[in-house]
């Protein structure tokens, strides 16, 4: 019995990262569509919390962080929502450090019909331009000491 409580507790400990870490591009189109009431619980659905927000007369800023219950959650890699509304747009991005998701999310935006420079290779090129209706993303990677910050930035205009 007190195996099936471990279980069952450590089960829960890992829900909020398994949803963080299943985020990706086509999520972030997804978060791009949504009416603006219902994004912050879109993204505490899918285990990220509000860390910041910024207002000003001209946009709106906020930024959700992974959301992190235990230690031992410390060692799973992070990702950031960069969120920014303003008059006549709307900017989303992914940040994550896993150098693998930016393969990944580009392939993923070729078979959802993105266009993009059929000659450029998503594999060593570490910027790469999608466009698809009033969607464009900015796909990039660049090296740092530590890291590879991959960052995933959709711009649309504001749906009327």
């Amino acid at each position: 019995m007190k195996k099936l409580l471990l279980i069952v507790f450590l089960q829960s400990l890992t829900i909020g990262i398994i949803c963080a870490q299943s985020f990706n591009v086509n999520d972030l189109i997804k978060l791009s569509y949504l009416p603006t009431k219902q994004i912050d619980h879109y993204l505490y659905k899918k285990g990220f919390d509000l860390s910041s927000t910024k207002t000003d007369s001209l946009s709106t800023e906020a930024v959700f962080t992974t959301r992190i219950k235990s230690h031992s959650e410390v060692l799973t890699p992070l990702k950031n929502i960069n969120i920014s509304l303003g008059d006549g747009y709307r900017e989303y991005g992914l940040q994550t450090s896993l150098p693998a998701e930016y393969v990944d999310g580009q392939r993923e935006l070729i078979k959802a019909g993105f266009f993009y420079d059929e000659s450029a290779d998503v594999n060593k090129d570490s910027s790469m331009l999608f466009q698809k209706g009033n969607i464009v993303i900015l796909a990039s990677s660049k090296k740092k000491r530590c890291c590879i910050p991959v960052h995933f930035r959709i711009k649309s205009e504001k749906n009327t």
